[in-house]
């Protein structure tokens, strides 16, 4: 049986492997005549031509014949008339059902089933379910296995045959809950959700916490959250400490969506204990990554009075976890929120909302001051609960009454604001203008229109004819990418880059070929380093934000003084001082990628030297001929 499964590899993979192509006439007839071989493999040779190819003259040949072959060979001529849609193939998919076991014997034993399962499985495909019940004895033949014919036509069953789609519910049961498969079980649990929705729900717990597969468990775990499963907060937790794949998601759903101090605190306790400590390093940044970078805002609320309550609570909680210091500032943060939400109730909402920022400005200037000496800290877990909570009431609250002036502002190119360092306007004369102190400035003047000037990074952007009354104007920044590709047009590191703004500034060094920085939108010069070689680029970034340093590969040819290509000779390049290239090859040659600049070479050969000099933006190929034999 085993040799016999290993030729039918080799047919297929032949077959397969051959480009489909149209036949002949006598190809066809050749490939029919072939089905009446006497020896084994010609035929079967010829009946996988048909399944493989475009034989539909062979299917009278088919249907006549199908009872007269061996078991296997029986069996491809089924999947043939299946292929083609024989008329007749209902009735021979029955009749084959009920004579296989009688055919020249080719199957073992055990393998008759499984072809009778296959036979069974084309009639239900074709809407024939009169022999479903032979598959669940099959099924339970099988168990604790999956039958893998069965289960690709379960859910046909269970939706279209009453008496058997519990049986059918069943199985997919059986195996979602109990199989180890990595595709049986998830493919399983997909469909029962897909079928039954809500009505597994029980089942979706049990896999959580009794499945040995990662990928149910995560599959059961979606389905719970959305279904709004009230024990999902518990769930995820016994997950992060009992579940060893998909770490960060738990990670994740604790700090975002279930982010209350406990649980931090609780990852804090546990995550170090629970993960594999090679993959630690990976998952203490991934943590530190994600605490920083999400917004966390508080449970919903009835009104912004309860919030209150709960942020005051909240003050006392961080402080016991020890992510807010001193018991001074402790108090001193809750004494503002006694006195806004005081003032709330009032109705002063203004009044209110300064205080509320006073607080979140308190909270981050604490957070960010690492350098001060008094006993006042704030973590990093202490600042996102506590500068999100007062977003979270600033932003339900009215926002004062707009600037009568000229407000002028800078934002990135993510639309974030960022502090601009000076903004001036023209008057008569260019006057600065007044800093507000939260990153933007107000213009002052009676004039109907200002030129105004933007500073930020040593670069400085003038706009014209800005209407200077109840206005806001707002200067953005480009991502600026500077980009170092070789010859071939591929990044490459390490470059070093700079830009001229009143002198040359540092802009970074490039990563997998590339450097960023948010700049003005105005023409500035680049300078790129390179191997020690510098070439500069003035660029205008309104109208293009990457700017692109290509190398060139610069080949040095050595020859002696019969013109012959030297090996071995030593060369080099100047650049502030000599810089190695290497020894030639055996064609005399040797290359190096440069950016395109004039420059010194040098090769030497027996303690005999040549220098040339070249511009290898104009000519790569730098020959140095030395006088030696």
């Amino acid at each position: 049986m085993k040799i016999l499964i290993l030729i039918l590899v080799v047919l297929l993979n032949n077959i397969v492997s051959a480009q489909r192509k149209e036949l002949s006439e006598y190809q066809k007839n050749t490939i029919i005549a072939n089905l009446d071989s006497t020896t084994r493999y010609k035929k079967l040779n010829a009946i996988l031509d048909v399944w493989y190819m475009y034989v539909p003259e062979a299917i009278p040949k088919i249907e006549q014949d199908i009872f007269k072959q061996q078991q296997d060979i029986a069996h491809w001529y089924l999947v043939c008339l299946d292929k083609y849609n024989s008329p007749n193939f209902i009735d021979i998919a029955h009749r084959y059902i009920d004579t296989i076991t009688f055919l020249n014997y080719t199957f073992e034993p055990e393998n008759i089933n499984e072809q009778k399962a296959d036979a069974i499985a084309m009639l239900v495909r074709r809407g024939d379910y009169s022999r479903v019940g032979f598959l669940f004895e099959y099924i339970d033949l099988l168990k604790p296995a999956v039958a893998s014919t069965p289960f690709n036509i379960l859910n046909l069953i269970v939706e279209n045959v009453p008496e058997y789609s519990e049986l059918a519910k069943a199985e997919f049961r059986r195996i979602a809950l109990n199989s180890n498969h990595d595709y049986y079980a998830p493919m399983s649990l997909l469909f029962l959700v897909d079928y039954y929705g809500d009505e597994i729900i029980p089942d979706l717990v049990y896999i959580i916490y009794n499945s040995q597969l990662s990928q149910v468990k995560s599959i059961a775990y979606d389905e719970l959250e959305e279904r709004n499963y009230p024990e999902m907060e518990a769930i995820t937790k016994y997950l992060f400490l009992n579940e060893k794949e998909y770490k960060t998601k738990w990670i994740n759903k604790l700090i975002t969506k279930y982010a209350t101090p406990s649980n931090y605190k609780f990852l804090q306790d546990n995550y170090q204990n629970i993960i594999v400590p090679e993959w630690l390093p990976a998952y203490q940044e991934y943590f530190q990554k994600t605490k920083l970078s999400n917004p966390l805002y508080p449970p919903s609320f009835n009104n912004l009075f309860e919030q209150f309550d709960y942020f005051k609570n909240l003050c006392d909680s961080l402080f016991n976890y020890t992510w807010l210091g001193d018991l001074t500032l402790s108090n001193e943060l809750k004494n503002i929120l006694t006195t806004a939400k005081t003032n709330l109730q009032n109705g002063d909402s203004l009044t209110c909302r300064v205080q509320i920022k006073e607080f979140q400005d308190l909270v981050d200037n604490v957070y960010k001051d690492s350098l001060n000496t008094d006993p006042r800290f704030v973590t990093i877990e202490g600042w996102k609960f506590l500068y999100w909570n007062a977003q979270y009431i600033l932003d339900r609250l009215p926002e004062p009454q707009t600037n009568p002036n000229l407000l002028v502002n800078l934002k990135n190119s993510l639309g974030k604001q960022i502090p601009a360092s000076n903004v001036m306007y023209y008057e008569g004369s260019w006057k600065d203008a007044v800093n507000n102190g939260d990153g933007t400035f107000t213009v002052i003047t009676t004039t109907p229109t200002v030129s105004i000037r933007m500073f930020y990074e040593y670069a400085n952007q003038t706009v014209n004819n800005v209407p200077a009354q109840n206005n806001t104007y707002t200067f953005t920044t480009v991502n600026t990418a500077v980009q170092l590709k070789n010859s071939s047009g591929n990044l490459i590191d390490e470059g070093t880059v700079q830009y001229y703004a009143g002198a040359w500034r540092s802009f970074g060094t490039t990563i997998n070929g590339v450097a960023y920085k948010e700049l003005l939108p105005v023409n500035y010069s680049f300078r790129m380093t390179y191997e020690y070689v510098l070439n500069d680029k003035q660029q205008n970034l309104s109208e293009n934000p990457v700017v692109d340093f290509n190398t060139v590969l610069c080949t040095i040819k050595v020859t002696n003084a019969n013109n012959q290509p030297l090996e071995g000779a030593n060369t080099k390049y100047y650049s502030i001082a000599w810089r190695d290239i290497g020894l030639t090859n055996s064609s005399g040659e040797i290359t190096k990628e440069l950016l395109p600049k004039n420059l010194s070479f040098r090769a030497t050969y027996n303690n005999v030297s040549q220098d040339k000099q070249q511009d290898i933006s104009v000519n790569n190929l730098v020959e140095i001929m030395l006088n030696v034999p």
